[in-house]
């Protein structure tokens, strides 16, 4: 499954550069622009960022499957396109001699996928407001008592 995810994000991305007429060619997960390689690995499917919405958005106990299959639509078809662009934005500029892989994908493409994904979480807190009282909680958990903090409190003798 994994191979079979690289290589088609591999040829979507050869795609998207032969839309904008760069002559790239790939063979597999390899990409080649003007004798410059560069390989597409599993982390290049943004598929990390996919399940992180999936899983943030899909766990939801009182949201409607409406308004989660909405939220849904609107992160993780945009991730995918997005890392298209920013896969091919790299092999572009890497090929090009603009710059050296590093600053291509560790900087400028790791920071443009970091403000997406802090675009496309603000408009999932519009679509699915639940999700932010769910992050927010996460903050309000040491003043809980939940059952590790009863547990130990019994523990220690003290009253829960």
């Amino acid at each position: 499954m994994s191979d079979w995810l690289i290589e088609t994000v591999a040829a979507q991305t050869a795609d998207m550069l032969h839309l904008f007429g760069v002559n790239v060619t790939r063979t597999q997960d390899l990409l080649i622009y003007n004798n410059v390689p560069v390989t597409i690995i599993f982390a290049c499917t943004a598929i990390q960022s996919i399940v992180l919405f999936v899983g943030m958005i899909g766990t939801l106990p009182r949201v409607s499957p409406k308004r989660k299959a909405l939220g849904l639509l609107l992160t993780v078809v945009p991730i995918y396109f997005l890392n298209l662009i920013r896969n091919a934005g790299v092999v572009y500029m890497v090929g090009s001699g603009m710059t050296s892989f590093e600053m291509a994908h560790n900087v400028i493409g790791k920071t443009g996928s970091l403000l997406a994904l802090i675009v496309l979480l603000f408009i999932t807190f519009k679509i699915v407001p639940e999700l932010y009282d769910e992050i927010i909680g996460i903050i309000d958990l040491p003043k809980r008592k939940g059952p590790l903090e009863l547990f130990l409190r019994r523990l220690l003798g003290k009253k829960p």
